[in-house]
């Protein structure tokens, strides 16, 4: 035990007299203390620690008697002579005499008071980063409703325009305002997919366990018009179950199919395949297309906030709908990759945990 770790100083007591404790000096002088004299140390040593800790480290002592085998593991604060506070984790297991019975604790300390000040700025910075989410999400959706209504609003103003004018305007005109409508609704799309977004930065997951196949069976419904629209061929394979969000992975599979449906070469009927399978722990989830393709230099850029490596003129969207789908991946702690064949198609894997994170911070 006293080999485990980094060790400062060693300690011992009476397992039936916790104030019969005897500490080496180093002990002190980590405190700035003096020593004091041997039937002073417990007293001096109790005055050092924080009052809280006091009664973590006698319920240890306890389970110590009550099960000899069961080592002394606790970490406790103390306050240096100029306030500073002073981690020291304290181990120690019973010694036995030659007649076998538990006499006394023989242990070790050791000063962790960097790694904790280390854990507390990261956990200062975790709340800090949590804020900034916070936020950025209600600045988006701020932002966002805000821009809607005038939006909704020339939407509307032009469509009256374009049915109390009919026969008044030129073709012109028709086709300017025409155009000025398309704009909007992209203009809706984009805002649409920035509060999508937002909402995901930050966000944890709201888990439980998922059955993939139920999950991609809705998905599937709420696009059965692009499906139908585009003539596109959709294969399942059998997936796994995961514990994830549920909302949040339908809004991966939605945004992965309905690219695989959209971005095809003309006169193409898209061609779509989702399998999956889990093994040590982790699930694999593949969504493999027949569309335009995408060259290597451009597999991280497509995962960007409005990435678009195509001209709307060829295929619509917001350029959001990867970023989604990696923010989605990360949210449970997963990734995303691509291999694709320009002109032949490519495959996206979801690599995700099949159980979640003991820590999910983002």
């Amino acid at each position: 035990m006293l080999r485990s770790g980094a060790v400062d100083g060693v300690w011992t007591m009476d397992i039936e007299d916790d104030r019969n404790l005897w500490i080496n000096d180093e002990f002190w002088g980590l405190l700035g203390a003096q020593t004091p004299g041997p039937l002073a140390v417990y007293d001096a040593f109790r005055a050092l620690m924080f009052h809280r800790d006091l009664p973590a480290m006698r319920d240890s002592l306890v389970q110590l008697r009550a099960n000899p085998n069961r080592p002394v593991d606790q970490i406790c604060r103390f306050r240096h002579v100029n306030g500073a506070t002073v981690w020291l984790r304290f181990r120690g297991s019973i010694t036995r005499e030659d007649s076998g019975q538990s006499r006394r604790v023989i242990g070790a300390y050791s000063d962790i008071s960097e790694q904790k000040r280390l854990e507390e700025k990261l956990l200062a910075s975790r709340r800090d980063c949590a804020r900034g989410h916070g936020e950025l999400r209600a600045f988006a959706y701020g932002v966002s409703h805000d821009l809607k209504a005038p939006v909704n609003m020339a939407k509307m103003l032009i469509g009256e325009v374009l049915a109390d004018e009919v026969g008044c305007l030129s073709a012109d005109q028709t086709d300017l305002l025409n155009h000025t409508s398309c704009a909007i609704d992209r203009m809706g799309d984009l805002i649409e997919g920035v509060l999508e977004y937002a909402h995901l930065v930050g966000e944890a997951p709201t888990t439980r366990w998922l059955d993939l196949n139920l999950c991609l069976r809705d998905v599937l419904d709420d696009l059965d018009p692009l499906i139908a629209q585009s003539g596109g061929r959709i294969k399942i394979g059998p997936l796994p179950s995961i514990e994830g969000d549920a909302q949040q992975i339908a809004t991966l599979f939605r945004n992965l199919i309905d690219n695989a449906l959209r971005y095809v070469d003309e006169d193409t009927a898209p061609h779509v395949e989702v399998s999956g399978h889990s093994s040590e722990g982790q699930v694999k989830i593949r969504i493999a297309d027949n569309g335009c393709g995408i060259e290597p230099r451009h597999y991280t850029r497509i995962f960007a906030m409005f990435a678009r490596l195509h001209t709307r003129d060829r295929h619509t969207g917001n350029g959001l709908g990867l970023a989604v789908c990696e923010r989605v991946a990360r949210n449970h702690m997963g990734r995303i990759v691509v291999e694709s064949i320009p002109a032949k198609g490519s495959i996206f894997t979801v690599i995700l945990p099949q159980e979640p994170s003991p820590c999910k911070t983002h």
